[in-house]
């Protein structure tokens, strides 16, 4: 579908389309460039981007912390989606997570987002729970042995 698509640790240059994807995406964490720029020189966190050339089209973030880890967002850009990039991303992180040693994996998805459930279920996400974050529905607490 689309040519050209590398999957990649984040640098210092995808700061700005990080940005940009997280404030479109998760208009609700509120986060300045500043926290993408710190979160990508931090030893506990991850940033993976799907990009075309330089630009970032798609990331991924991960956050680790001792034997778990926490997917704490994937997006992309509406004009790429359907082409599997969503999932490249979300294999990578595991693919990460496995390097690390991580035993568990968690991540949080709105019961509303059919694609992303499906897919996370087909990576043998299964759901755990629920909890109210004060969104318009409950939050789907998902989660992976490895």
């Amino acid at each position: 579908m689309f040519s050209g698509i590398k999957i990649r640790a984040a640098g210092k240059k995808d700061s700005l389309e990080i940005f940009y994807l997280t404030k479109k995406y998760f208009p609700y964490t509120n986060f300045s460039i500043s926290v993408i720029e710190n979160r990508l020189n931090s030893a506990s966190d991850r940033y993976i981007v799907a990009a075309i050339g330089n630009k970032a089209i798609g990331f991924s973030h991960i956050v680790f912390s001792e034997k778990r880890a926490q997917i704490m967002g994937i997006a992309v850009l509406e004009a790429f989606r359907g082409a599997g990039i969503g999932k490249k991303l979300l294999e990578r992180s595991l693919k990460e997570c496995k390097r690390k040693e991580v035993k568990q994996v968690n991540l949080l998805a709105a019961p509303s987002n059919s694609i992303a459930l499906s897919m996370y279920s087909k990576k043998g996400f299964d759901i755990k729970g629920q909890i109210d974050l004060g969104f318009k529905e409950p939050t789907l607490v998902l989660s992976k042995e490895l």
